[in-house]
């Protein structure tokens, strides 16, 4: 449509142009019934000083093309700070950091710089201790436009759509196990809880009584890793606690999290028995005399350590050939007894002894020394069971027989030694007041 009037016309174009994008341009058509007063036709080749002839028609709303993850780039990370780059179709105006949601980080705050068709926005605070996905998306209803004010269409779908970081901010763990009692070198395992990088050195390790190997990761199990312990007493077997723990900050996490400390383990070394149980003490129990006329003789046999199998069978009897054995007792004390036969009546001297071979075994199967000799060996009774006699009565003082001595003395003379004499044991016949007296020991 044209309207004015004398030098100034307005052409305005009002339909069609709700979707059109392109360029519109004014022209003048070849011929023309535009005359000046004096009927001169316009002249249409003259250039006009302004010659704004046409329009750029942008009906198409801005779109963000790509939301990149930038520092980092990693989609995984234990960052402090998070960055996407924001690029939009044609350059915008009012971005801001009320156009941006956060999702997983509620007490973050974005901020947003940038211009043209690309804008970064940071988030740097409230993310040190987080775990999650962090997401970044569009408000509502955004003050964003093109140059044409052409307002954000938020449903387009970016070709790059890097709109979330998974935050890992908990430290790695590891968790020893091991036999609890070993008697050799022995494998320790190291279960972490993740992937970690860097555990891969003896000082990784830290082993009180013993020494490590370099840790090796399973194969087929990246957390899991082995080491080989050798207790430091394996050469002289002798026992100790060997503990095994892991320092923090020895290994990382794929975002770089240093592990905590593990809790450390303890494993008891025992090592092989291999010392053969003997006899250290063989007593005289009862009687506790080494010279008797006992019917029944026992003796006390004391091991070196707890051993089994101890059985009538392990001893022999020297000196009496019909007497019968018992054995009791357990762990490393036990009592022989030999009873009956013919030790009522024996004299001379019966020894104990072990058989040939025994069936004594200590807990690690190792069989009885029986070479070693006892510090007490009391493996021997003298049995008397002939009655002593007085084989003697001689004058002593005076050594005649006539006499008119007022003490008179005897020696009496046994066939053993004995004990007990005194003076009841004597008879005065012909002196009814005089009172004896005994002196000596032994057979006179």
């Amino acid at each position: 449509t044209v309207t004015g009037s004398g030098t100034s016309y307005q052409v305005t174009i009002a339909s069609g142009l709700d979707s059109l994008n392109g360029t519109v341009t004014l022209g003048l058509v070849a011929s023309t019934g535009i005359v000046d007063s004096a009927t001169n036709a316009l002249d249409v080749s003259a250039t006009p000083t302004t010659n704004e002839i046409s329009y750029t028609l942008d009906n198409t709303a801005p779109t963000i093309t790509s939301i990149a993850r930038t520092t980092p780039t990693d989609a995984t990370t234990n960052a402090d700070s998070l960055s996407w780059t924001v690029t939009f179709s044609e350059t915008v105006t009012g971005v801001n950091d009320a156009d941006f949601t956060l999702t997983g980080a509620t007490t973050a705050t974005p901020t947003i710089s940038g211009s043209g068709t690309s804008y970064q926005v940071t988030i740097a605070s409230g993310l040190d201790s987080l775990d999650g996905t962090v997401t970044l998306g569009l408000a509502d209803n955004t003050g964003i436009i093109d140059g044409a004010n052409n307002a954000l269409d938020a449903n387009a779908t970016p070709t790059t759509n890097e709109i979330s970081y998974t935050l890992d901010n908990t430290a790695p763990t590891v968790t020893i196990t091991a036999a609890s009692t070993v008697s050799a070198a022995f494998t320790a395992t190291f279960t972490f809880n993740e992937a970690v990088t860097g555990f891969d050195a003896i000082s990784d390790i830290t082993v009180t009584n013993g020494t490590t190997t370099v840790p090796v990761v399973d194969s087929s199990n990246p957390l899991l890793y082995t080491t080989t312990i050798t207790p430091t007493t394996l050469a002289t077997a002798t026992a100790s606690t060997i503990t095994i723990n892991v320092d923090a900050s020895v290994a990382t996490d794929t975002v770089g999290n240093d592990n905590v400390a593990a809790t450390a383990f303890s494993v008891s070394f025992t090592p092989t028995d291999t010392t053969a149980p003997t006899i250290t003490s063989i007593a005289r129990t009862t009687p506790a005399d080494e010279f008797t006329n006992a019917d029944s003789l026992s003796w006390t046999v004391t091991f070196s350590e707890t051993v089994t199998g101890v059985n009538t069978g392990d001893f022999t009897l020297t000196g009496a050939t019909t007497a019968t054995p018992t054995v009791t007792g357990s762990g490393a004390v036990y009592l022989v007894t030999f009873t009956g036969g013919d030790i009522a009546d024996l004299n001379g001297t019966v020894t104990l002894g072990l058989a040939a071979s025994t069936g004594i075994i200590d807990s690690a199967n190792n069989a009885l020394d029986a070479s070693a000799t006892p510090t007490t060996n009391e493996v021997s009774y003298t049995l008397d069971n002939i009655a002593p006699t007085i084989t003697s009565i001689a004058r002593t003082t005076p050594a005649t027989v006539i006499t008119n001595a007022d003490s008179l003395t005897w020696t009496v003379t046994f066939s053993d030694t004995v004990t007990g004499v005194d003076a009841a044991d004597f008879t005065l016949t012909g002196a009814t007041t005089a009172t004896p007296t005994v002196t000596g020991s032994g057979t006179n």
